[in-house]
Parts: structure tokens; sequence; C-alpha cells
């Protein structure tokens, strides 16, 4: 099996590297090839999920900042309050406890990442740190990563 990049160009899958290159053209022609496709991540948006993470954090008020000590937490809480989880168990004293699932790039495809940083950003602006604009967040997020 083999991983190789398309994209779409002129109604057509075509190669977009090298070794995608090579390994299509020592396919024989008319060979059937099934195919699973999935989108790559955006490395550049997940880098700006991760600057948002901690440009909430530092600007939590003390109050929250006690629920969500560390950018992980708020990560955590994020995926769990978007309903990305992979697991709960039930303590003893009857408290549900949920664990997140994996963002990784495997894990996660790009749709779905897509929609989780929309749901990042309504969830801070409407529990995280309410009255927070959603596009000046989005605006201050865009300077840091640039």
């Amino acid at each position: 099996m083999a991983e190789i990049l398309l994209m779409k160009a002129a109604g057509a899958l075509r190669p977009t590297d090298e070794d995608s290159l090579e390994w299509l053209s020592k396919l024989p022609k008319g060979k059937e090839v099934l195919v699973e496709a999935k989108r790559p991540r955006n490395a550049r948006q997940h880098r700006l999920f991760f600057a948002a993470l901690k440009l909430v954090h530092d600007a939590l008020p003390d109050a929250a900042r006690e629920r969500y000590p560390t950018p992980e937490a708020l990560r955590a809480a994020l995926l769990i309050h978007l309903g990305y989880i992979a697991g709960s168990v039930v303590t003893k004293d009857g408290v549900i406890v949920h664990w997140p699932k994996s963002m990784a790039f495997h894990c996660m495809p790009q749709e779905e990442f897509g929609a989780l940083m929309n749901g990042f950003f309504d969830w801070v602006s409407a529990d995280v740190i309410p009255g927070v604009r959603q596009d000046d967040l989005r605006r201050e997020l865009e300077e840091i990563v640039a």
C-alpha cells in the first residue's frame, strides 16, 4: 500500500510531488487502483488552533483559570464540550468522567478539524470569556501567526 498526494486539476487527479509521480508511472496502463481519499490537515490551521488556546488561556479571568489551569486543560474541556469524547467512566461517587478524542493528524480529518475550530470560537465567546468578539479574536490570532 502506498500513500500518494494528488490534486484535482482539469477534471482529474494529478500527482503533486516526485514520489507520487513515480508511483503512478509504475502503474500499468489500464490497471485499477482502490483509493481511500482524505484531505490532508491544514498545518497552518493546526498551529493557529494551538496559538488560540494559548492566547485564550493567557486572557482567562481568575475564576476561569481555576477551571482551566493549563492550555491543555482548556483543550480537553473544549473537545469534551463539543462531543469529541473517546470514553467515559463513572467513579464510585457517581461522577461521570470523560476523556477527549485525539486531535492527531491521522485521527481527525480536515473537515472535522475545521468544525472544531469554529466550535472553539463559539465556545470561547459564549462560555469561556463571555463578551469577547470572535472576529477580534480571529484577527489577533492571524497577527500572531503571521
